[in-house]
């Protein structure tokens, strides 16, 4: 696949799967994952499998209003690497 093409799937959920399997694959399943706890299942379930295969994973959990802080993202980001599309 090249940055040109077009993929068309299923629905989001198959789309959520193909961009964190695409992204680690591309990297030797390397790097570090940051979501959250109140993320969809399709990306969650994705991210144990992930972790399975050494990817570091972290999960930032909401604060006591329902809503995921920046400054906690931010903080459980790690400097070595940033992927954001």
């Amino acid at each position: 696949m090249t940055p040109r093409e077009v993929v068309l799937t299923s629905g989001g959920s198959e789309a959520n799967a193909l961009a964190l399997w695409g992204t680690f694959a591309a990297h030797g399943f390397t790097g570090h994952l940051v979501t959250t706890s109140i993320e969809h299942s399709a990306v969650l379930e994705n991210a144990r499998a992930l972790e399975k295969l050494d990817v570091a994973v972290t999960i930032v959990d909401p604060g006591p209003g329902g809503h995921v802080e920046a400054a906690a993202v931010a903080a459980a980001m790690r400097p070595t690497r940033c992927w954001c599309r």
